[in-house]
């Protein structure tokens, strides 16, 4: 999937689009090119630090997952897979 983030000069917010048109409610033709549920490293964040997440769903405006997790010593995180339509991950402390 193809992903746009934006992120606080001090690593305590940072909020991920992931776009991706294999659904059918997204694009009338999928687009296997941009399929998938890969997502990534989300790289410096605050070592050894907790966060929040939230994934939200920007087409039926719904939070889809909330969690908290604890960033590695060199300040990254691997992000879950996610669903196979455009997905918001907001990160925040």
């Amino acid at each position: 999937a193809y992903a746009v983030i934006a992120s606080t000069e001090d690593a305590s917010k940072a909020v991920i689009y992931f776009y991706n048109f294999s659904d059918t409610t997204i694009a009338e033709k999928p687009n296997s090119k941009n399929a998938g549920t890969k997502t990534g490293t989300v790289k410096k964040l605050t070592a050894n630090a907790d966060y929040n997440y939230m994934w939200f769903n920007p087409i039926t405006g719904k939070i889809t997952e909330q969690g908290t997790f604890k960033t590695s010593a060199a300040g990254t995180w691997d992000i879950p897979e996610k669903a196979t339509c455009d997905m918001v991950l907001y990160i925040y402390k």
